[in-house]
């Protein structure tokens, strides 16, 4: 889905494109706000994942390197555009993983990649909640916030609700990249691509943000936010105002130098 503020076309020296990655359960519709908040020319395109949103009636990806070949499938069109990357929670460890397939595939890689409320991938431990009963599986994922009360209330909405959650999951915690223990796992090559990491300062996943140095050959940069894990849906100008900062910065060009050394 793409969400335009004074949509223009693209070409040299046009706005990037913001290609934004969804949380657990999400979908895109909930990420329309942001483009309301960007300069003239900016968009934003938001990837559902199949069995979500507008793709509610394809078959949901099980698997995690599904998922990654799904994404990757539909960044077309990006290799002569700008554009950044944003992902939040699932959509972090999703977006580093599409990343590294096109950083060893020779395709584009956006100016800026902005993980959104999450540990870096080689720092992530999983902590397994898709399997657990129902009651259970609800009460760990209140703990996180975000979840409207009307869900919580409708028993049928929140089985609908839970399908999804389960499946976005159960595609993280069943990774193979994410098998094996945090101490005993082959060190990352960092990827050539800036990252700035988004976080709300009461997120548990707060305190291990400067885990994402060791994804990028370029000096982290780390944005905190007032909030919680779900901070960016409260302040949606703050955080359309630090990815212009950091988009701009980084030019329009479409393409990034990896720095020396």
């Amino acid at each position: 889905m793409v969400f335009s503020h004074h949509n223009t076309p693209f070409g040299a020296g046009q706005a990037p494109v913001v290609v934004v990655l969804p949380h657990a359960g999400a979908s895109a519709y909930q990420f329309g706000a942001l483009a309301r908040h960007l300069p003239s020319g900016w968009s934003v395109q938001c990837l559902e994942l199949p069995g979500r949103g507008r793709r509610v009636r394809e078959p949901f990806v099980i698997d995690f390197d599904a998922a990654v070949t799904d994404i990757n499938n539909r960044l077309f069109g990006l290799e002569n555009r700008p554009w950044v990357l944003l992902g939040h929670s699932l959509g972090a460890h999703l977006g580093m993983a599409v990343l590294r397939r096109r950083q060893a595939a020779g395709q584009s890689l956006p100016l800026v990649f902005f993980p959104s409320g999450a540990v870096a991938p080689s720092a992530y431990a999983i902590n397994p909640v898709a399997s657990l009963p129902s009651d259970t599986f609800w009460e760990k994922i209140s703990q996180f916030g975000g979840v409207p009360e009307a869900v919580l209330a409708d028993a049928e909405y929140r089985q609908y609700f839970e399908t999804i959650l389960r499946h976005d999951l159960a595609l993280l915690e069943q990774a193979p990249i994410y098998a094996m223990p945090v101490a005993n796992r082959t060190p990352v090559s960092p990827l050539a691509v800036p990252v700035v990491v988004l976080m709300g300062d009461a997120d548990a996943a707060a305190s291990r943000a400067s885990s994402w140095q060791a994804e990028t050959a370029f000096p982290l940069a780390v944005e905190p936010f007032a909030g919680g894990h779900f901070y960016l849906f409260e302040v949606w100008p703050a955080v359309a105002q630090v990815i212009v900062r950091h988009g701009s910065a980084r030019g329009v060009t479409g393409r990034v130098t990896c720095p020396a050394g």
